[in-house]
Formats: structure tokens, sequence, C-alpha cells
């Protein structure tokens, strides 16, 4: 279980830091899920452009 906890108000912008700090962390060999709500930081293009990736990498 991994998670990322801040006393600053949550942006897309935050997210994708912590999302980009995960990616360089995990260990490529093994895979990972990530369960996301409907938050509007989600949905927003440019944590999706983001995600698409995140995706590719391996």
């Amino acid at each position: 279980l991994v998670y990322h906890t801040t006393t600053e108000t949550v942006t897309t912008e935050t997210v994708i830091e912590a999302f980009d700090q995960f990616v360089i962390q995990k260990d490529p060999d093994t895979f990972a899920v990530v369960v996301l709500d409907n938050a509007s930081m989600h949905r927003s293009k440019a944590f999706r452009r983001k995600r698409v990736e995140w995706m590719s990498q391996r």
C-alpha cells in the first residue's frame, strides 16, 4: 500500500507530482493497481494525458 499525504490543497498538479514520484520508485517488473475516485483532479485533461504516459511505462 502506497499513500501520499499533504497539508496543502490537493490540485491536479499535486496529484500528478505524487504519481510521477510513484512511477519513478515503482519496480518495473511488478504491476500496480491504482483506484481513482471521481474527484475533479482525476478527470482533468492534464491528469488524463499523464495517465496515458504512466500506463506506457513499465
